[in-house]
């Protein structure tokens, strides 16, 4: 459903407010400890690789990605 003033749709602003609160959050907690910010930058490597390959067909789990990601190996049963 479209709202009567703007082109966004009730979900985009429902979106754009979780967002802005998100951020908020995350502002709230700066500066952020630089070990924390070499680990969250992992975990988004981590999960940006996890989804790009998801996207063109590969079938690994998350913790299969995460172990070829920080290993370089695929363990097999």
């Amino acid at each position: 459903m479209k709202l009567a003033d703007t082109d966004m749709t009730t979900a985009d602003t429902h979106l754009m407010e979780w967002i802005r609160n998100k951020s908020e959050r995350l502002n709230a907690l700066r500066p952020l400890d630089k070990d924390l910010v070499k680990r969250l930058h992992h975990e988004m490597r981590v999960l940006h690789t996890y989804n790009s390959n998801a996207i063109e067909g590969n079938t690994l789990t998350l913790s299969e990605t995460k172990l070829v990601v920080n290993e370089g190996i695929l363990s097999c049963p």
